[in-house]
């Protein structure tokens, strides 16, 4: 259930996001517009390079001794690089990046 109310909570912000932007019409004829191949080549292309960036942070943890599973280490990096798009750049996301590794 939890999972289902993130879902939807994102999905209407985006909804909001996308009607605050531009007409919501020209923006669906847009999507249609697309080929969803290359959409999918470049989502995979962007999730490839969150997973090798997470796997040289982890490898910088374990020269520190620290050990963090690849599958909750991309989600931090992921979530990191979300709150940096809104905090200050040059520390934002490094800054959330070590405080959720601390949690885990």
């Amino acid at each position: 259930m939890k999972r289902f109310l993130k879902l939807a909570a994102t999905l209407a912000l985006v909804a909001v996001v996308l009607w605050i932007v531009g007409d919501p019409r020209a923006i669906a004829k847009l999507f249609a517009q697309m080929d969803a191949r290359y959409v999918l080549v470049a989502a995979a292309v962007a999730t490839i390079d969150r997973v090798l960036m997470t796997f040289k942070w982890g490898l910088l943890l374990r020269a520190k001794g620290m050990t963090l599973p690849l599958w909750r280490g991309t989600r931090i990096y992921c979530a990191s690089m979300i709150w940096g798009m809104f905090l200050p750049s040059p520390v934002g996301a490094d800054a959330i990046r070590a405080l959720l590794t601390h949690r885990a």
